[in-house]
């Protein structure tokens, strides 16, 4: 009689679907202890943001139907602006992500994109000019990029004048660069008053 040998990817594969059923019904008996009266879970929604150079992170909501009905769902939930274009998206993407001075850091994709439209930035799906060596980085989506300012850039902020923080990290090589940038700032604003509230 032939032995059965099993990959390792499958065992991982089954302790993990095992792991996650009992968490599941740990779940779902919690809620019935202590939750509605209805008897439902609750929507658990857990934000996440991306890791460097990997697909952005969306929130997942689980919720649990009656005794009768499937004991749980996990749906994946996308922001609308994963299915827009960068100029469609940003603004969404800078307040969804907490990117500190919104308006600035749109005015810098304005920049360095061209108004979104220089092919090699957008191709690359990099709308801030971020580098790689001395090569353009390149990004399965346009979000990434957006993360990665937040992680790589603003990670070194530390707060005050953020025009003499890009100055002080050397974020571009111009000397005009910061007149540049407040003049498409201004723009931002006129347009995305809420960028502006919001870092306030």
């Amino acid at each position: 009689m032939k032995k059965r040998v099993f990959s390792k990817s499958f065992l991982v594969n089954t302790v993990l679907a095992v792991f996650l059923i009992a968490c599941v019904s740990f779940l779902a008996m919690g809620s019935k202890s202590v939750g509605s009266p209805s008897g439902h879970v609750d929507s658990l929604i857990t934000d996440t943001i991306a890791p460097t150079d990997s697909l952005v992170c969306d929130s997942l909501i689980g919720y649990a139907g009656d005794s009768t009905a499937v004991d749980s769902v996990w749906v994946i939930v996308q922001p609308d602006f994963m299915e827009q274009s960068a100029k469609e998206g940003l603004k969404d993407a800078l307040l969804y992500y907490d990117i500190k001075h919104p308006e600035i850091v749109y005015a810098q994709a304005l920049i360095e994109t061209g108004n979104f439209t220089a092919k090699n930035c957008m191709r690359k799906n990099n709308l801030f000019g971020l580098m790689q060596g001395r090569k353009l980085r390149t990004f399965d989506h346009w979000s990434e990029s957006v993360v990665y300012y937040k992680e790589k850039i603003q990670g070194r902020y530390k707060g005050g004048d953020y025009y003499a923080f890009l100055r002080k990290i050397r974020y571009a090589a111009s000397s005009t660069y910061t007149r540049a940038l407040k003049k498409r700032v201004a723009e931002v604003k006129r347009k995305y008053p809420e960028l502006s509230q919001s870092a306030q």
